[in-house]
């Protein structure tokens, strides 16, 4: 554990001169969807051939945003993949093409590249993290341009702070280019008609091609699918002003994302990028209109509004449409990479088998009115007949609180990855982290949320007749602690989500008292007194069980002459080896599930209902005996 804490513990320090170095390129490279230093320095060399001032700018942008995410303690892990630099790449490349280089123009990008950093976090925070998994793309650099025009032109024009001449490039944008191969290639090529910046668009694709074949082929698709798409329109004004501006930063950009990078790779997806090509294109003119009259660019923003359409829409559909799977964005690498850990890892759908579906309603119609009152008699009579009760519960007795099942309720869990949640992983690798407070983050609102149901209800009327001798639960929600049962008699045998524990020094503290980490962009909480990383203090997969807790849970078990089994499908060690210690003790159980468990057979009876439902008629009757 010592080890384990001291190398989470490295990446606060900051970068040395080659880290920072590849921090940079990856920045470049992200620009492209290629999180890679090779495919950045070729983005770099290419806007070389174009202009100087891009290239100053976008390293300024890169610079300021990277830092301020260092300033701010954002996770580590972002940083380094040129997460938060690409945006400010992004930002010093629109940049240039309205500002000259001078020290108040560059003054001024180093404080909205930091502006970029913050408004990517809140996004991040507010899209990206939890049940929305949204990318925050381009967004920011769009947001935070569009904001720093209108800011210079009140200082130039109404606070008369800045003279034009200052700041703006008043002759327009003029290609400066700092390795003049355009030239270079003229001379060589006399008389060949070449594309305007062929070079660089070479340079750009053979970057994207070093990263991945198959965003190399997505964006040689958009690039002519975006040629293509302004040749058919008509050749009004602001279509033409525009074409370059479509095909370089929103047809590309939305081919390589829907055909490999947002959604898996695969034949459907092929097509349903040219789907995604129409979509874009709609809004590109419906940005000319509305932002030409404003006399405002729009940049990215057609891209950027087609991605998230085409995820919300994807993500709104309980099945992806003809084969159409989402990336969670935790998992995002290359295509290929994407398509091998879609292979590999993404468990079947979880069939839900409850006595609910309509198949079996209609076959066994008895079950729409369980729990008869036979079977609510049956368990009075065992509860009456019982002077220490003791219950364990599972995950269960919370689904009707609004708190979400792993098996009931897979998707939930599947969009972060759940499978990968294991103890060792979490300790390891960041990227596990990272993922599992998102989810964490997510769930411990749903459980602040949580209201008491009749479940927790019907313990704290056990507790309440001094017969309740303890509750071990697998939950990890604090309900039955809500709904008013003694405190001292619930045993969370997988611990409590209302708790944190640091991995280094082993310090507990309060959930709460973490919150205000993440809306600094800390995406992974670390400990006030010795910055470990924190873990929720409840039991991950492969981590150990406290093993004093659960022996004298079992030893209370052991000691009562009722145990009542609920909520729980009883196939999880050690908890699913109670049953058959209990019954070889002579207890009677009483099982009361929505599913049928292997430890059926051991039960004195079985209520194939859900626990809410079957606790809510219970205590209606218990309260006409009064």
């Amino acid at each position: 554990m010592g080890e384990a804490a001291g190398w989470i513990k490295a990446p606060d320090s900051g970068p040395n001169a080659l880290q920072a170095a590849v921090i940079v390129l990856r920045s470049y490279g992200q620009v492209v969807f290629a999180a890679h230093a090779v495919s950045g320095l070729f983005l770099l060399i290419a806007l070389a051939t174009i202009s100087r001032s891009t290239v100053w700018f976008s390293l300024v942008g890169i610079a300021a945003a990277s830092l301020s995410a260092y300033a701010f303690r954002a996770e580590r892990s972002f940083i380094r993949q040129g997460i938060f630099g690409f945006n400010g790449a992004l930002l010093g490349i629109f940049w240039s093409w309205y500002f000259t280089v001078s020290i108040v123009s560059v003054l001024l990008l180093v404080v909205m590249a930091v502006i970029v950093y913050l408004v990517q976090s809140f996004l991040m925070n507010k899209l990206s993290l939890g049940r929305f998994n949204l990318p925050v793309m381009s967004l920011p650099s769009v947001i935070v341009l569009i904001a720093s025009l209108l800011i210079v032109y009140w200082l130039v024009y109404n606070a008369w702070l800045i003279p034009a001449s200052a700041i703006y490039r008043m002759g327009g944008y003029a290609a400066e280019p700092l390795i003049p191969m355009e030239g270079v290639l003229k001379s060589l090529l006399p008389g060949l008609p070449l594309p305007r910046h062929v070079v660089a668009w070479l340079l750009i694709f053979t970057g994207i091609l070093i990263c991945s074949r198959i965003s190399a082929f997505a964006a040689a698709l958009g690039a002519l699918s975006g040629y293509a798409i302004t040749r058919m329109l008509p050749a009004t004004t602001g279509v033409l002003y525009t074409s370059d501006l479509f095909i370089g930063f929103n047809a590309i950009p939305v081919s390589i994302g829907l055909l490999g990078v947002f959604l898996v790779a695969n034949g459907p997806a092929f097509f349903f990028t040219f789907a995604g090509l129409v979509v874009c294109s709609v809004f590109w003119l419906l940005l000319i209109q509305l932002f030409g009259l404003l006399n405002f660019p729009f940049l990215t923003l057609p891209f950027n509004l087609t991605i998230l359409a085409v995820l919300i829409t994807l993500k709104k559909m309980n099945s992806p449409p003809a084969g159409l799977y989402p990336v969670p964005l935790e998992v995002i690498t290359t295509p290929e990479q994407i398509i091998l850990w879609h292979k590999n890892n993404i468990l079947p759908r979880a069939a839900v088998k409850t006595p609910e579906t309509v198949a079996q309603l209609l076959l066994h119609p008895s079950r729409l009115f369980r729990p008869s009152r036979e079977e609510i008699n049956a368990v009075q009579v065992l509860v009456d007949g019982a002077e220490k009760i003791a219950v364990l519960s599972g995950a269960g007795t919370s689904t009707e609180s609004g708190i979400p099942d792993f098996r009931g309720h897979y998707n939930f869990w599947r969009k972060f990855g759940a499978e990968d949640f294991t103890y060792q992983n979490f300790l390891n690798r960041e990227d596990v982290r990272a993922r599992y407070w998102a989810m964490e983050r997510q769930f411990y609102a749903m459980i602040l949320r949580a209201r008491v149901n009749p479940t927790h209800q019907a313990a704290k009327w056990l507790d309440d007749q001094n017969r309740l001798s303890c509750i071990v639960t697998q939950n990890v929600d604090g309900l039955f602690q809500k709904a008013g049962v003694n405190p001292e008699k619930v045993i969370e045998i997988h611990g409590t989500e209302h708790q944190v524990r640091c991995l280094n020094c082993g310090a507990i503290g309060n959930r709460q008292d973490i919150e205000t980490m993440f809306p600094a962009g800390i995406y992974i909480p670390y400990c006030y007194a010795c910055y470990g990383w924190l873990k929720p203090a409840t039991v991950l997969m492969g981590e150990e069980l406290d093993k004093v807790l659960f022996e004298s849970a079992l030893s209370k078990i052991l000691s009562s002459d009722l145990l009542i089994i609920m909520g729980t499908s009883l196939q999880v060690d050690p908890v699913a080896s109670i049953p058959a210690l209990a019954w070889k003790k002579g207890i009677p159980i009483i099982i009361i599930n929505s599913t049928p468990t292997p430890q059926n057979h051991l039960s004195k009876l079985f209520i194939h209902c859900p626990t809410g439902k079957f606790f809510r008629k219970f205590l209606r009757q218990v309260e006409k005996r009064r």
